[in-house]
């Protein structure tokens, strides 16, 4: 080596199985056992599940969820026709599938035994505010008056 060079450290090769013929081929180490198909029955077809996008609405499967829906339905909607009228096409098909998905979920909410009060008002805020250019507290305190018409709902008998 002359004087003037600073000495670099040899770098160290890992032969692979390609470069070295005794090298261990690792995914024939441990051999994997054919399945018995004397003992193994054959698996049952497998059917693929619905896809539900945010455009279809989530049906209710009894007739009495589907009772249920509607009446939540309509307390939703109470008050909200002129409102409803006013938003351009696109806010209000936005507005009547998230208002559909709403109405589902609470109508399930409903139906259980213990109810979440807070979860149903957030649900009906969280609806009411696709509504663009109404002030905030309104919004909350039309949510609440909503969401005691939804209890009240829970303890009248069905029509």
């Amino acid at each position: 080596m002359p004087e003037g060079q600073i000495p670099t450290p040899e770098r160290a090769t890992i032969p692979t199985p390609e470069q070295e013929p005794g090298g261990i081929d690792v995914a024939h180490e441990h051999p994997v056992p054919a399945p018995d198909r004397a003992t193994k029955s054959e698996p049952a077809p497998v059917t693929p599940l619905p896809v539900v996008t945010a455009t279809e609405p989530v049906l209710p499967t009894t007739p009495d969820e589907s009772a249920i829906v509607r009446r939540v339905e309509t307390i939703m909607s109470d008050g909200l026709e002129e409102t409803y009228q006013k938003l351009d096409p696109t806010t209000q098909a936005r507005f009547r599938a998230e208002g559909e998905r709403t109405a589902t979920m609470i109508g399930t909410m409903l139906q259980a035994t213990k109810v979440q009060t807070k979860k149903i008002v957030e649900l009906l805020l969280a609806w009411l505010r696709i509504i663009p250019g109404v002030n905030r507290f309104f919004l909350e305190q039309e949510a609440k008056i909503k969401a005691d018409k939804l209890l009240a709902l829970r303890n009248t008998p069905p029509q």
